[in-house]
């Protein structure tokens, strides 16, 4: 794929760049294989599919050959010129080198993408074959344990598509022990293969669907995972792409007999800020029965959105 997916990059990277391209990607090409285009998508889901999937890429890319990539496809807030002879000539600029050094980077930073789109394809944890186009999760925090109900909306990017993978992860504060167990029971829209834990906190499903899927069709199914009673967790829940989503809905139902002291939104941040984020302009208000209800759109693969809250610690999840 890497060889195709790199010639239809340099041909998209023309012009104004990727995102005027994408609105004429096809479902069964390298490019739209990749960003999970299906032919029911509109030109905006197309646009946002291919900038999220492509920005994703890059951020693996070395410093030089990320800003080389980045102003070529036409995707960096000060490169944003009609024509990629212009872009690249700010480019050369910005780094201070000679226009055939600056497209020597852009050439070899196109090649990089496409070398590791094809790595990406093999990898078990992330499988492409379809994307998220909503997922809604609703948190209970009232009663012996915590219970989360995931309903997701998938549509397939390739013929055939026979199965798809759900996995969580289950974080915890440092001092306490990993979960012993997670309850899941899958509710509707298919038949749980098999389950496994990979980790001590990560866990996968399989799960097989009721038919096999055609490119663009649309699949909802909803499964439901219950902690055991008593085991400390950390208080969030975030969700993690690491396909293309169009949007993520989130329902936290607290105990309002022990309402959390506050409560975040978590706005699209790297994993590793979740557990400390304080800032007060993502506080949030409960509502009279003691639920924050969030919506995020066009999320970004790798970031983290949802919600933290700060109490005596008893129940969290995170979505990975």
């Amino acid at each position: 794929m890497s060889d195709a997916l790199a010639q239809e990059i340099r041909l998209a990277i023309r012009g104004r760049g990727v995102l005027d391209h994408a609105v004429t990607v096809e479902s069964d090409s390298a490019l739209g294989r990749l960003c999970a285009i299906s032919d029911s998508d509109s030109p905006e889901i197309k646009i946002n599919k291919v900038g999220l999937r492509l920005r994703s890429l890059a951020t693996d890319l070395p410093g030089d050959l990320r800003i080389a990539f980045l102003v070529a496809a036409g995707l960096h807030e000060e490169a944003r010129d009609r024509f990629l002879r212009e872009r690249t000539l700010w480019l050369a600029a910005r780094i201070d080198r000679t226009f055939r050094t600056a497209q020597r980077a852009v050439a070899s930073s196109v090649n990089r993408i496409a070398a590791m789109a094809g790595a990406i394809d093999d990898s078990p944890y992330a499988p492409l074959g379809w994307s998220v186009n909503a997922l809604r999760s609703v948190v209970r925090l009232r009663g012996p344990a915590p219970q989360i109900t995931e309903e997701r909306e998938v549509v397939s990017a390739t013929d055939g598509l026979k199965e798809i993978i759900v996995s969580t992860t289950v974080p915890r504060r440092p001092d306490d022990p990993v979960v012993s167990d997670l309850g899941f029971e899958l509710i509707d829209g298919g038949r749980l293969v098999d389950a496994e834990r990979p980790g001590p906190t990560y866990f996968r499903y399989r799960i097989a669907l009721p038919a096999p899927l055609r490119r663009g069709d649309p699949h909802r199914l909803t499964v439901r995972f219950t902690f055991p009673a008593g085991e400390r967790m950390a208080p969030h829940y975030t969700y993690q792409p690491v396909r293309p989503c169009h949007s993520f809905d989130l329902t936290v139902w607290f105990d309002p007999d022990h309402p959390p002291a506050a409560v975040w939104r978590v706005p699209a941040l790297p994993r590793g800020l979740v557990d400390d984020f304080t800032d007060e302009r993502e506080l949030l208000e409960l509502a009279d029965a003691g639920e924050v209800s969030l919506h995020f759109s066009r999320l970004q693969l790798g970031l983290a959105y949802g919600a933290r809250w700060w109490e005596e610690p008893r129940w969290s999840s995170r979505q990975g």
